[in-house]
């Protein structure tokens, strides 16, 4: 990444200083950076040092930490300028940040050019070039007629689908972009996994199967957490399970006749099901610390239990209500009252965070603007 390989060191040391940063931690920051020498080997034979005078160290972890000083500087102006889309209890989103990319999130595209102003002004302050190659800008629900950004006089093109993160997003707020990518990831590393390991005979089972788990189950559940239990979900839910089950057989030498049950029995290894449930009560427990240290993502995942607390509520006052007409007899009702429960238990440990959906999206929709940043 430019933005890591060619930040000015003078300006991200007085950022940090800005903000308050121990100095005895702005000097170790120093230090570390200072007298920087690489050396190149060519031929066998090392080559003359050279002096390294800009960037940070992207295998530490110290100050990549340190370089998100600067992006956070433009979080801030987006802030005291009140630019950003509008959530519930007064909480307002105009910017997503990661490393070096950067999302412009608007009600408008007036809203939006205003952002794109204040990063251009940023940029300008911190040495830093935008990349508008990789910059667009993607509508979600309302469809914005006449949309015309520019970034330093170039005009930035409008797309239907972008990748952010590794998550593919479409137009549509509930799109299977993701999903279908899912199954096609993962379907291509079985492939180039199974082919790999073909070749090492004398491999112990259990390292093939760390091996295939790493390999290929990481790729077709990545970024499924968040999607929520939508019936395109499901659906590639058992694309991936056909997927898990071919490898297995391979793994296990089992012929088509094994049942699919037998085969996790035998191997130990849990259905994708289960694997994303389990994926999904971390991702829970990880926003339930989010929500306590009150962090912006804590209070829009509040948010979002709320939406779904309110939705289960009315759901029960409709049970409540129909269940009260019923006229069998009271031992049936809790029998077939227990096992409703437990299924409505589960729905609802299930549904509940999966998705941090925002209401407002199908109401007046907003525009993204997705950056890669990089030092001039």
């Amino acid at each position: 990444m430019k933005a890591f390989d060619s930040v000015e060191r003078r300006i991200l040391l007085e950022v940090m200083a800005k903000r308050g940063v121990d100095r005895k931690l702005i000097a170790l920051a120093r230090a570390m950076v200072s007298d920087e020498e690489s050396m190149i080997i060519m031929n066998g034979e090392q080559q003359k040092p050279i002096k390294i005078n800009r960037g940070v160290r992207q295998g530490g972890c110290s100050l990549p930490v340190c370089f998100n000083f600067i992006p956070n500087e433009l979080a801030w102006k987006i802030e005291e300028l009140g630019l950003g889309v509008q959530l519930e209890d007064g909480l307002k989103i105009g910017i997503l940040l990661y490393a070096d990319d950067i999302v412009l999130i608007a009600e408008n595209p007036h809203m939006l050019r205003e952002l794109v102003r204040a990063t251009e002004s940023w940029a300008e302050d911190y040495k830093i070039e935008i990349n508008q190659e990789k910059s667009e800008i993607m509508t979600f629900g309302k469809s914005c007629e006449g949309i015309n950004i520019r970034i330093n006089g170039n005009l930035i093109k409008e797309v239907k689908a972008y990748k952010y993160l590794g998550y593919a997003l479409g137009k549509r707020v509930k799109n299977t972009y993701h999903l279908d990518e899912r199954v096609s990831k993962m379907r291509t590393a079985m492939c180039l996994t199974l082919g790999r390991l073909k070749s090492l005979k004398n491999l112990q089972m259990q390292k093939k199967l760390t091996i295939l788990r790493a390999c290929i189950n990481s790729v077709g559940l990545y970024g499924l957490e968040v999607t929520g239990s939508t019936l395109g979900a499901e659906r590639v839910l058992e694309q991936l399970e056909v997927i898990q089950r071919r490898w297995i057989r391979w793994l296990m030498s089992a012929p088509q006749g094994v049942a699919n049950e037998t085969l996790y029995m035998d191997s130990g290894i849990m259905s994708m099901e289960m694997q994303l449930a389990v994926r999904v009560l971390n991702y829970r427990l990880k926003l339930e610390r989010e929500l306590k240290r009150g962090t912006m993502l804590g209070k829009v995942y509040e948010l979002n239990v709320k939406q779904e607390l309110s939705s289960w509520a009315k759901m029960s006052a409709k049970w409540s209500r129909w269940w009260s007409l019923m006229s069998w007899g009271s031992d049936d009702k809790r029998k077939l009252g227990g096992s409703l429960w437990a299924g409505w238990c589960l729905m609802l440990g299930i549904r509940i965070s999966l998705e941090l959906k925002m209401k407002f999206v199908q109401q007046q929709g907003f525009l993204w603007l997705w950056m890669r940043v990089k030092v001039s």
